[in-house]
């Protein structure tokens, strides 16, 4: 449904389907208290470099966040291409606050 409705505005899906479990996340709200968010990675730290098709990266935009353990290498060459050809990047980081 969300690779449809990605579709439908134009965007490209370059990722890899159907090799593990997705990342999720959910959020908890009360109405006297902050937010929560439980966040489960899944597949999402095991991005690898060869996963990526370079040739079909034409953006103006990179959106990253926070990534882990492969996926942050990963990501790190993605800024450095990124860097290359003048794509601006937008990088999400998340604190929490105890």
């Amino acid at each position: 449904m969300i690779l449809e409705e990605l579709k439908n505005y134009g965007i490209d899906f370059l990722g890899v389907k159907d090799r593990g479990m997705c990342g999720f996340s959910f959020m908890l709200k009360s109405l006297e208290y902050d937010r929560s968010i439980l966040a489960y990675k899944g597949m999402n730290d095991d991005l690898t470099l060869d996963e990526i098709n370079f040739k079909r990266l034409k953006t103006k935009w990179f959106y990253f966040c926070s990534m882990m353990k492969k996926s942050f290498k990963t990501l790190e060459k993605i800024a450095e291409f990124g860097k290359k050809n003048n794509v601006k990047i937008i990088f999400f980081i998340f604190f929490q606050q105890m």
